[in-house]
């Protein structure tokens, strides 16, 4: 019997629903719901307090116990996570290619443990696949929040004996947990972001929330003009977050406490509150929060598996038919699924069979990514096309030819030792710098009077004054490259970057570029390269030929060993910042190399390596593959190595 101190609250409810709608308003339109995601720390705090209250109440009639602690999170959690894994790899089998279909297979497995943040944070990186593509990506936020109620449950247990530890351990773990935030968000946001000792201390502020909000009720509770100044604050407070938070902030951070905290003012302004009261407790919302479980977990797979299957950004709207899908499959999981599990009679065959056929997701996802994503349900002719670029990518720019990777400063560092006679020729800049080094080595290899060095760093452009706050460290990793240019003093310099991506950011600035130039001709720089945009489509090119040669064999079209080319799947507005970029180096006295010039004619660009049967030129929608690398480098050899 659930205890009147642990009564139901609709404005909770509510606030749950503005969380969903957040989250799903920055993931359909990004551009206009820019702060969205901040509704994840809004379930954060709202998790947090209704489950310490939930444990406090059972503490305070001794009915709590660890086992039924664990009995109600499997019935709350499993029914509808179960149904979506298993909705999800179906779709996968039918609808996606083996290399995207295995790393399914691997985020379902990882998803069933509840151990997702710490995959999907192996995965960040420039060399991964988009993170618009992984259909299980939101799971990262449940496996933070179970991983919090392993640790949770048990040392409130523990502390429960003494009269005031609850509180002190609770606001213990949160200061510690949010100087960690802090700090790592300064030194490695992705790691502050997916990592659960920097989140806890969401969920903490919610437990401390629920402990005050008792000792508050027993008191009489705040009175009625402070609760209503607290419920305007923490409106205001989460509008704030919403408006001022977005992608390019340093999150979570200092940032993250404006959500966090006007969703704690919100929930201790209490159900009496006007705003609580005639807002959030207004009957559509507290429906919408009580199917935002589901919600959160259909909506996500629904836009990603679209975004496979047309190979580009769903229309507008189409978007709106998505979110309508996406509600109507949370209200059958809520109605049909949900409800009679967890809210039945608690038979423990229940929690058993739960966690039986958990296991069995996890399995199956575990099967797929052990078989590659079974490539065997395509013809062999498509084979080449599903190998794995991503690893190729991570492996094969210059892992031997005294390269190495992982060190503290630069993703991919080449500097072999010094030799005689040879002019040395640095490449420098991100991951459109590295995946030119394969091509430079192999051409190295081909000549005795050149020796090429590479400086990289996935996200930190070869331009002096870049700051960013998802790659804090650019800034100090390009003064380093000076220092080593100073010593090396090398003949030329090759600066690469995906320009697009910093133009998208609003952090392309093309008197930084004319500087950094000027700088290194400064130095005594013979010759600098500037290496404009490469193409960029708006699929992966291996799934664009997939497509295109899928289409071949259904209208029984002949093949061809021809280099295929294409114009739809470009992405246009990349080449005009590339015209951008090359004006800049000119204006600076670089030399320009345009991979338009050699990868495009007024056909379109490339989308195989000429000489070869169906071999990408891309791995993704912009970084070149081995044999695409070398056959770039080889077309504009004489001018890359400062001819």
């Amino acid at each position: 019997m659930v205890s009147d101190r642990a009564a139901y609250r609709g404005d909770v409810d509510g606030l749950r629903a503005i969380a969903v709608l957040l989250v799903i308003g920055f993931h359909f339109y990004p551009n206009h719901v820019r702060g969205g995601f901040i509704g994840v720390d809004v379930f954060f705090v709202i998790s947090g307090f209704l489950i310490t209250r939930l444990i406090v109440t059972g503490l305070e009639d001794r009915s709590f116990t660890v086992a039924d602690f664990y009995a109600r999170r499997i019935r709350r959690i499993f029914p509808a996570l179960v149904l979506v894994l298993a909705v999800s790899l179906i779709a996968g089998w039918l609808l996606l290619l083996p290399p995207d279909f295995r790393d399914l297979g691997k985020h379902t497995a990882a998803s069933s443990a509840f151990v997702a943040n710490f995959t999907f944070l192996q995965e960040a990186g420039y060399f991964d696949s988009t993170a618009e593509l992984k259909p299980l990506l939101h799971l990262w936020s449940l496996g933070v929040e179970e991983q919090f109620y392993i640790v949770w449950p048990v040392l409130m247990l523990l502390a429960w004996r003494w009269r005031y530890s609850p509180f002190v351990i609770a606001i213990a773990l949160l200061v510690i947990s949010f100087a960690l935030n802090v700090w790592l968000t300064a030194s490695d946001p992705p790691a502050a972001f997916y990592l659960p000792f920097t989140r806890f201390w969401q969920l903490m502020l919610g437990g401390v929330l629920a402990i005050a909000l008792l000792v508050s009720e027993d008191r009489g509770g705040p009175a009625a003009r402070v609760r209503e100044a607290l419920s305007v604050l923490g409106l205001a407070l989460l509008a704030a977050g919403a408006v001022l938070i977005n992608r390019e902030r340093a999150f979570p951070g200092w940032w993250a406490l404006l959500p966090t905290l006007g969703t704690a003012l919100l929930i201790f302004a209490g159900p009496q509150a006007s705003l609580n009261r005639l807002v959030l407790n207004y009957r559509p919302l507290v429906y919408i929060g009580l199917i935002s479980y589901p919600l959160y977990l259909w909506h996500w797979p629904i836009l990603t598996f679209a975004r496979q299957v047309q190979f580009k950004e769903p229309t507008n709207l189409a978007k709106a038919g998505y979110i309508i899908l996406a509600f109507i499959l949370a209200h059958l999981t809520y109605r049909y699924v949900e409800m009679p599990i967890r809210f039945g009679p608690p038979i423990p065959r229940k929690v058993i069979l739960l966690v039986a056929a958990m296991t069995v997701a996890g399995f199956a996802g575990l099967v797929v990514y052990l078989a590659s994503g079974f490539p065997g349900r395509y013809s062999a002719d498509l084979q080449n096309l599903f190998k794995d670029f991503r690893t190729e990518a991570e492996a094969v720019h210059g892992m031997e030819l005294c390269a190495r990777r992982d060190t503290e400063t630069f993703t991919v560092t080449r500097e072999c030792p010094p030799a005689a006679g040879r002019r040395v020729i640095v490449l420098w800049g991100d991951s459109h710098a590295a995946h030119l080094l394969r091509g430079l080595a192999q051409l190295e290899k081909g000549k005795d009077d050149i020796q090429v060095l590479s400086f990289s760093r996935g996200g930190c452009p070869p331009i002096l004054s870049f700051v960013s706050a998802h790659a804090p460290d650019c800034a100090s990793a390009n003064e380093t490259v000076m220092q080593r240019l100073w010593q090396i003093k090398p003949d030329t310099v090759i600066m690469a970057g995906r320009w697009d991506w910093y133009d998208q950011m609003g952090m392309l600035d093309e008197q930084s570029i004319e500087w950094t130039v000027a700088r290194l001709k400064s130095m005594g720089v013979r010759q600098v390269v500037g290496v404009n945009q490469f193409p960029l489509w708006d699929a992966a090119v291996p799934k664009i030929l997939a497509r295109h040669y899928r289409t071949l064999r259904a209208t029984f079209s002949e093949t061809t060993d021809a280099p295929l080319r294409d114009q739809s799947h470009l992405v246009q507005s990349a080449f005009a910042v590339g015209y951008r970029v090359g004006r800049a180096f000119l204006t600076a006295g670089a030399t320009v190399v345009s991979p338009p010039t050699t990868l495009c004619n007024a056909e379109g660009c490339l989308l195989t390596v000429p000489g070869t049967r169906l071999e990408p030129i891309a791995s993704d929608q912009t970084h070149l593959t081995y044999d695409g690398s070398v056959f770039f480098v080889s077309r504009n050899a004489e001018v890359l190595t400062g001819n």
